[in-house]
């Protein structure tokens, strides 16, 4: 769920231009959090730094998922 999460919000970032190198930068993490094949993940302070600096939601980039019997998976 959280790299569904993360790859959304990636896609996101290419989608606008955004400037991964700004963006690591000045939110002072890690550039390579920003790369899809890395093996490092934003922790969730970091993952809100992102969403706060682009003044977006971070449940935008959130997928529930539903079984087969309607249930909600995700809790």
């Amino acid at each position: 769920m959280y790299m569904e999460m993360k790859n959304n919000l990636l896609n996101y970032i290419q989608t606008y231009g955004i400037s991964v190198e700004h963006l690591s930068k000045v939110l002072n993490i890690d550039l390579e959090k920003f790369q899809e094949s890395s093996r490092q993940d934003w922790n969730a302070q970091e993952l809100l730094q992102i969403c706060s600096y682009l003044n977006i939601e971070p449940t935008e980039f959130y997928t529930r998922k539903i079984n087969q019997k309607g249930e909600n998976d995700s809790w």
